[in-house]
């Protein structure tokens, strides 16, 4: 038999093609339905923007996405199964700032969020606004700082939980200005709030859409807003940076991740289904109103912000001995 240098190269080409299965399956991809996993409870915040995301993306991709709540261990249990899962793109997390950068310093976990976890995207950002009780007598942040100075340990603050963005922002200004504010944990942002209204706290954070009716009625005094630029919703508010604390941007946010090990086409493709949906209005309209700022970073961006995020907290929980009970 005569083989010429084609047909020897379509001899070998097809035994290599069998030996990556990978990278033909990569290419088909997606040919079922995705499942995406949200590690709080059902009608939880991330449970909503998970389902908003899913149904956008769908039809780009051309199969549907499957929500699925799995709370336990403060975010561990979904975001485990997550890890465990077959790395095809096939499941996937949708994570708050906790799944990725900080509860792995609070807590034993089966795995390393910064090694087992393949990025994609951070999706939304949830702005961040310091507020007061209005019995304080502060209408600044150096007014309220220069008063716990004066007063330490008299005045508290609170928290959705030990170890939320909430806690740990302020537990970050504690420790920025030299104040000693005593924190009181709550079952909740609602309850929070509620704890700053009835004056039992002096002091919290949350996101935009939660406080700003309060701050509108006058029912709560707006400190700062730790975000790189101010709030279009609230443009009288200065930016932490604005105020001499340029590292204190303790933003809540939601990220997508894959198992590590999933093909980059994959998390490529992932990623500009995400982008090309916060694009649309009806998406954008919807996150707003929410109190969400769209991002769609790109993998490789994400993937570069968490280790340094990670460290900034690890820093935060160690310095001020935060523990979970």
């Amino acid at each position: 038999m005569t083989f010429t240098i084609r047909s020897l190269a379509a001899a070998l080409a097809v035994p290599l093609a069998l030996a990556l299965p990978g990278a033909s399956a990569a290419q088909d991809w997606p040919t079922k339905p995705l499942h995406l996993i949200v590690p709080y409870a059902p009608g939880s915040t991330g449970e909503t923007v998970g389902r908003l995301i899913g149904e956008a993306i769908g039809p780009d991709l051309g199969q549907s996405v499957v929500v699925e709540a799995k709370p336990g261990g403060a975010g561990t249990v979904g975001t485990a199964a997550v890890v465990g899962a077959k790395p095809d793109g096939y499941t996937l997390l949708l994570g708050a700032t906790n799944n990725f950068v900080i509860s792995q310093f609070l807590m034993k976990q089966p795995f390393d969020p910064l090694k087992d976890l393949a990025p994609i995207t951070k999706v939304v950002v949830v702005p961040p606004v310091i507020v007061a009780s209005p019995t304080v007598p502060a209408k600044t942040l150096k007014e309220f700082v220069d008063y716990a100075k004066a007063h330490p340990g008299e005045l508290n603050f609170s928290s959705p939980g030990i170890g939320t963005t909430p806690h740990l922002g302020i537990e970050q200004l504690k420790q920025m200005a030299g104040i000693d504010v005593v924190h009181v944990p709550y079952a909740g942002g609602g309850p929070a709030v509620t704890g700053l209204l009835s004056n039992e706290v002096q002091l919290y954070m949350g996101g935009s859409v939660l406080v700003k009716p309060h701050v509108d009625a006058g029912k709560m005094v707006a400190l700062a807003v730790g975000t790189a630029e101010r709030l279009p919703s609230m443009p009288d508010v200065p930016t932490t940076a604005e105020l001499g604390y340029p590292e204190l941007r303790p933003a809540n946010w939601w990220g997508l991740a894959a198992p590590a090990g999933t093909p980059p086409e994959v998390i490529d493709r992932l990623q500009k289904a995400v982008a090309d949906a916060l694009k649309r209005p009806e998406v954008a309209s919807k996150l707003e109103a929410l109190g969400f700022v769209a991002v769609a970073s790109t993998p490789a961006d994400f993937a570069a912000e968490l280790p340094a995020e990670a460290e900034v907290w690890r820093k935060v929980i160690t310095d001020g001995g935060i523990k979970i009970e």
